[in-house]
């Protein structure tokens, strides 16, 4: 009987033993992962600094700039996202994105902590919201697609403090759906901002317009996104 108790003793510190180890190996692994990402984010500002005068040159095309950030930030994610606007009073602005991704925004942050101070460069973290005269004039086209702001409406659905989002607009249909899904999360990023956007908005989607006049009156105006955002925000 003390045998068979001994050896179901043993077995369970074998097996408390072994949980031990696992933890400590999954805690190393992921200490090593941020070391490894922190060594990355690094090696491309290194790299940056090294070409930052290149792509200040006013006859580069900013496209071939903006490949080339993308090739050299791939290493630290595959799904950052970048924006870079023209030289204005002297300085260049260089727009970090999580493109949506959730799970990258503690990444963009950290990027922008070790970003360099460079004369000339502004580094930016996330999509910034648009003044709401300028996003009124947007017009988002690609091919035969156009999304225009203040055209499209929205259906909030809240419940138990989550924010769910169906936004509207005309001529959507299966085959454009997925660039419809990108050219109007560009355009929710700088109606209300992507980082808000983000962490205050749990789910969303794109719908047709309908055209029963019911469905309709439950709608809001595009415009009026960011200041229900604000109030979903605020009685958190």
């Amino acid at each position: 009987m003390f045998g068979s108790e001994n050896k179901k003793m043993k077995n369970i510190l074998y097996l408390i033993l072994f949980f031990s180890i696992a933890g400590c190996n999954k805690k190393i692994e992921n200490e090593n992962t941020a070391e490894s990402k922190e060594q990355k984010i690094e090696t491309f500002w290194n790299w940056f600094i090294e070409n930052e005068k290149r792509f200040r040159n006013p006859e580069i095309d900013l496209d071939e700039v903006l490949q080339e950030i993308l090739d050299n930030a791939s290493a630290i994610e595959k799904e950052l996202a970048f924006e870079i606007k023209p030289i204005k009073n002297g300085i260049i602005s260089l727009t970090i994105s999580a493109d949506g991704v959730k799970q990258l925004i503690p990444t963009v942050q950290k990027m922008i902590e070790k970003s360099p101070k460079i004369k000339g460069w502004k580094f930016i973290a996330f999509r910034q919201k648009k003044d709401k005269k300028l996003f009124t004039d947007i017009i988002y086209l690609s091919d035969q697609i156009e999304l225009e702001p203040s055209k499209m409406q929205f259906l909030p659905i809240v419940e138990n403090g989550s924010l769910e989002l169906i936004i509207y607009s005309t001529g959507i249909n299966e085959e454009n759906y997925n660039e419809i899904f990108y050219g109007g999360s560009l355009l929710l990023d700088n109606l209300v901002g992507e980082y808000k956007f983000m962490t205050q908005v749990d789910n969303y989607d794109f719908h047709n317009m309908p055209t029963k006049k019911e469905d309709l009156n439950q709608l809001r105006p595009l415009s009026e996104l960011p200041a229900f955002i604000d109030n979903h925000e605020a009685k958190k």
